[in-house]
């Protein structure tokens, strides 16, 4: 049995949790990505001069319009370019889940069950006999045979 193979499973396993999680917040940002208005763009460019005390000066430049313009869309590339990296990487972390949520689904369902409760749920071996009324050495068995099969079989 190839032990970089294994060392790769076992890691894909105990960041399961933490994968979803990313995963969940990667889908937020591309729904809701980040943008800035037309009023938050003129805020930001510091039209106006400040004297140090408050107060601001009322002269706008008549390069204005043209530098909002430009501003505008550079925040537009910056946007799709942030949109489109985020894509990217939620891609890549579905298809990496999925793949060893398929593969663990092919296990024996007690297999699969003790991978579940240990990597997904993140339970202590110990509670995971409680929950299954199994031994610790049955837990063991099973966990190590899971990893085996998954290992051998999918080569994930």
């Amino acid at each position: 049995m190839n032990v970089d193979v294994k060392a790769h499973v076992e890691k894909l396993l105990k960041t399961y949790a933490d994968r979803e999680c990313e995963i969940r917040v990667l889908r937020y940002e591309l729904e809701h990505p980040a943008s800035s208005s037309e009023d938050a763009q003129i805020y930001a460019m510091a039209l106006s001069r400040n004297d140090g005390l408050g107060r601001s000066g009322s002269h706008i430049s008549n390069k204005t319009m043209y530098i909002a313009l430009n501003y505008q869309e550079k925040t537009e590339k910056m946007n799709f370019a942030t949109t489109d990296e985020i894509a990217v990487q939620l891609l890549k972390l579905e298809e990496e889940q999925n793949r060893l949520n398929y593969y663990i689904s092919l296990l024996y369902p007690k297999q699969a069950e003790v991978l579940h409760l240990l990597y997904v749920k993140r339970m202590k071996q110990k509670d995971v006999e409680k929950v299954l009324c199994r031994s610790a050495k049955t837990i063991r068995n099973l966990k190590r045979e899971a990893l085996d099969a998954l290992v051998k079989e999918t080569l994930i």
